[in-house]
């Protein structure tokens, strides 16, 4: 880095390596939750805010991606979202505490077909 008038200028060389990894950032940022993703932080949300909703998260975070979910497995996410209604919707927490709330949200075991 050198200093002109007082203004720090990159040089030719980072300034071409600055501006690749800032529009890496900005796209990943633009990108968001994945469905599966969406749908833990909804169940999440009933948690007490804080450090356990926080944990809820981050275990989440942790699940997929030790299991790499495939696109069919988001699909059915993307499918569970359109039914588990978010902690905004009035009565969204208690009616996951019940089987269809459970079923609705994928978080009960259904036998296979």
């Amino acid at each position: 880095m050198t200093f002109a008038g007082g203004a720090a200028i990159l040089r030719a060389s980072m300034r071409a390596l600055a501006l690749p990894a800032a529009a890496a950032l900005l796209a990943l940022a633009a990108c968001g939750k994945s469905p599966c993703e969406e749908l833990g932080s909804r169940i999440c949300s009933c948690q007490a805010a804080g450090t356990v909703r926080d944990a809820c998260n981050a275990a989440v975070r942790t699940e997929l991606s030790a299991s790499s979910p495939s696109s069919a497995d988001e699909t059915t996410c993307q499918g569970l979202l359109k039914g588990c209604a978010g902690s905004d919707s009035p009565g969204f927490c208690e009616k996951l505490q019940t089987a269809q709330g459970k079923i609705a949200c994928g978080e009960a075991f259904l036998p296979s077909p």
